[in-house]
């Protein structure tokens, strides 16, 4: 059985909740099969993944993969199907389901089965085998020592670029997978902008065909903050009185 990790921190519950977890089983896709790992520690990005490769390492099933998906994403319309195609016939390999032509000038125009030099290796939306995962963390024991890996976790981000050292190192020859159109479009703009990086333009899908579908998350966002602030206030009004 498919299965998915939304990586969220609790600023951005309410959009998972109210959200992405509404829209993923509207396509059906079952409770029982998405992990909610919330970094309720504040440990923050980078800690929060060690962990949570921890917990796959230990509890899941090694022979399987799992979607990770961020908190600040809105799915495809057929996010679940695809997903679904992707597991049963591409083998078992990271497939990354997300591209930004800022984050990824280079590589952006790779698409399909791809070296990992071509990689996107956006954390958006990646998929990645669980026997990865104990790798991963052996790898960045036996390599945190090194300078730059040392750099980029010092400052708790990058977990996607440390992802990719990784890769290099210990899965060069396995291909990856660039899929486009994308999974996933990137929507933090709607939820008040990053939690973590100081760039502050949008970083926006390079592969999205459906843009009426975030047209009409920004309308149902906008039109349910305008409710709750009417409620808020009349409910103040009330009191007053």
């Amino acid at each position: 059985m498919i299965k998915y990790m939304i990586h969220a921190c609790e600023k951005r519950l309410w959009y998972v909740k109210d959200y992405m977890l509404p829209a993923m089983r509207e396509q059906g896709i079952d409770m029982k099969d998405i992990y909610v790992w919330i970094d309720t520690e504040r440990w923050g990005n980078l800690r929060s993944f060690f962990h949570s490769m921890e917990y796959v390492r230990d509890n899941c099933d090694k022979d399987s993969d799992i979607w990770h998906l961020q908190d600040d994403v809105l799915i495809a319309s057929n996010f679940q199907q695809r997903t679904s195609d992707f597991d049963e016939f591409s083998g078992d390999y990271c497939a990354y389901g997300f591209c930004n032509d800022y984050f990824n000038p280079v590589t952006k125009e790779y698409v399909g089965f791809v070296p990992i030099e071509k990689a996107w290796s956006s954390f958006q939306c990646v998929r990645i085998p669980n026997k990865y995962a104990g790798e991963f963390l052996d790898w960045y024991q036996k390599n945190k020592s090194n300078m730059i890996v040392w750099g980029l976790a010092k400052k708790g981000e990058c977990d996607d670029t440390l992802f990719n050292f990784f890769l290099q190192d210990w899965h060069r020859e396995d291909p990856i997978i660039n899929i486009a159109p994308n999974l996933v479009e990137h929507v933090d703009f709607l939820l008040g902008g990053s939690t973590l990086s100081t760039y502050n333009g949008m970083t926006l899908s390079y592969y999205w065909n459906e843009p009426y579908c975030v047209d009409r998350l920004a309308q149902r966002i906008s039109d349910e903050r305008i409710s709750k602030y009417h409620e808020i206030h009349q409910c103040i009004g009330l009191s007053k009185g």
